[in-house]
């Protein structure tokens, strides 16, 4: 399956240099993204890829990232390949997100869009999107808790990535303080807050303004 994703205009500096399966691609304001094939399964990309792509959001990695829960992501009838670029009709609804990891442990999903409003200017880096916790591990997020109902993904500027990450929890998460805003939320910070630790698991992908229509 060819991904191509294709941009000229407002990429913030993450997007510079991603590596996928081990091909390098450069982008920047006035280029564009060309990802090769690559494999749908998460476990089998190339760990620098994760690092260029989430290290503003979780950062503090001094390795690369390298996932070791499986989260394989559909919607509807589409199953997400990581690094794609989806249609903004494509997103209207919450994917199904199915996890590996062991049956006896839980898990909570946390889905942001870091490059509100505007990739070259993050104001409100992080928007969250969803938060789903106590999902069994190799289930899917329909066996969680949605903690905060997902929102549609709606770009103002420019091409957005969407960031799901998947953490274990130490304890089953029933009381959680309400967040105040869905913008300026800081996946570290709510992972630390919970004792979540670091990120185990990871999928990603893009949606691009949608252009307005003249009457």
């Amino acid at each position: 399956m060819q991904c191509l994703v294709s941009c000229d205009e407002h990429l913030s500096h993450s997007h510079l240099i991603l590596y996928i399966t081990g091909l390098k691609y450069f982008h920047n304001r006035h280029t564009n993204i060309f990802h090769k094939r690559h494999t749908n399964t998460i476990l089998n990309m190339d760990p620098r890829a994760y690092f260029d792509v989430i290290n503003d959001v979780v950062g503090n990695f001094m390795d690369p990232f390298v996932p070791t829960v499986t989260v394989t992501v559909y919607f509807g009838d589409h199953r997400l390949t990581n690094c794609s670029e989806l249609r903004l009709a494509t997103a209207q609804m919450a994917p199904r997100v199915v996890i590996g990891g062991n049956q006896d442990e839980l898990y909570t999903l946390i889905m942001v869009d870091p490059d509100a409003p505007n990739p070259n200017e993050p104001l409100s880096r992080e928007v969250v999107l969803w938060i789903v916790t106590n999902i069994p591990g190799g289930t899917s997020t329909a066996e969680g808790r949605e903690f905060m109902a997902y929102d549609v993904p709606n770009p103002q500027v420019g091409l957005h990535r969407f960031i799901i990450l998947l953490y274990r929890q130490a304890s089953p998460l029933n009381e959680i303080e309400a967040l105040p805003s869905r913008d300026c939320f800081k996946s570290n910070e709510f992972a630390e807050k919970h004792n979540l630790g670091t990120p185990l698991g990871i999928a990603y992908f893009y949606v691009r303004r949608q252009a307005r229509r003249n009457a």
